[in-house]
C-alpha cells in the first residue's frame, strides 16, 4: 500500500485546495472590512 502524500498529483492537488481556501478566505475578510469602513 503506497501512501499517497508520497504522489507529487497528489501534493499539488492539496497545494491548490489549500491555496483556494485560502484565497477565498482573503477575499471574504477583505470583503467584510470594505462593508465594515462605509
Amino acid at each position: 500500500m503506497t501512501t499517497p502524500a508520497l504522489d507529487p498529483r497528489d501534493r499539488l492537488m492539496r497545494l491548490a485546495t489549500y491555496f483556494s481556501v485560502a484565497a477565498g478566505l482573503t477575499l471574504i475578510g477583505v470583503k467584510l472590512a470594505a462593508w465594515m469602513a462605509t
